[in-house]
């Protein structure tokens, strides 16, 4: 397997003591840095840390060591992939104009006033019967309270 930034592979910290660590710079197929996390969930990081099964060294996780046995070498891949990375744009033609009478015609337009939306009376509200419900507040057309 081949080292790359941001794959996840064990630190040995020492008496059984692994820890998880991500790649964040490759220097070889032996030697990468880490960026190790602790128990606590904090990280630190090491520098040119060599692979192997020894303490301070940084190795493989066995499901990735039976994925390679395996013949597996796709879905351990940190890699991009274009159709996961790429959300599909649609094409302008493809976008319809905003219908007459939509409160999003016109936004483009500096020039035009915003929208008017409707405000609510206290007798129109969803409260149930007895509840008072709170003032609905009243702006003006910058969107600011209007005091009073």
């Amino acid at each position: 397997m081949t080292p790359t930034v941001g794959r996840v592979v064990y630190y040995n910290e020492g008496a059984e003591q692994y820890r998880a660590a991500i790649i964040a710079y490759v220097w070889s197929d032996t030697m990468v840095n880490l960026m190790i996390i602790d128990p606590d969930g904090n990280p630190y990081s090491r520098t040119s840390v060599s692979q192997g099964p020894d303490v301070q060294h940084w190795d493989w996780m066995p499901y990735q060591k039976q994925k390679a046995a395996a013949g597996d070498h796709n879905s351990e891949s940190a890699e991009p992939r274009p159709e996961a990375c790429t959300p599909p744009v649609p094409a302008a033609e493809a976008l319809s104009p905003p219908e007459a009478g939509s409160p999003f015609l016109g936004q483009a337009d500096a020039k035009s006033p915003p929208p008017e939306l409707p405000v609510a009376s206290p007798a129109e509200s969803d409260a149930p019967a007895g509840v008072v419900a709170p003032p609905v507040p009243v702006l003006d057309a910058d969107g600011r309270v209007i005091e009073g």
